[in-house]
């Protein structure tokens, strides 16, 4: 099984963002469709996190820059009443429910994210690796 998801473009909130994006699915398996997997939409809510903490504390998201934080999720529980089918065209919104500093460079932030009718609620320990 393959899988890819390409980020077109983002839409940055006070407290949300939004991903559009295509994927390709490819699978040798019988009565696999072209489906948006769990383990996929996981990880891009981690990255789509960095970019949405990166934009709240003045960083560049920029992959040739040094890493300027972490995302560490703590708890996430994961709904789907059916399978996301569509190939293009997608928006991943993840609306911060939560954004509570516990320590100088360490927060804590609940989330609710929505893919069609995939949802992710959770929560993750953002750490600055540096002053912002």
């Amino acid at each position: 099984m393959r899988e890819v998801l390409r980020i077109g473009r983002f839409r940055i909130g006070e407290d949300w963002i939004e991903a559009e994006f295509d994927r390709s699915y490819q699978s040798s398996m019988i009565n696999s469709p072209s489906h948006l997997t769990f383990i996929s939409a996981l990880i891009q809510t981690q990255k789509v996190i960095y970019v949405y903490a990166c934009h709240r504390f003045g960083f560049n998201p920029s992959v040739a820059e040094s890493e300027c934080l972490k995302v560490w999720p703590t708890s996430v529980q994961v709904v789907m009443r059916d399978q996301v089918r569509e190939e293009e065209g997608l928006v991943h919104r993840i609306d911060f429910t939560g954004f509570r500093k516990v320590e100088p460079r360490k927060y804590l932030v609940t989330v609710t994210c929505r893919i069609g009718i995939l949802q992710i609620d959770g929560t993750a320990i953002l750490l600055l690796l540096r002053d912002p």
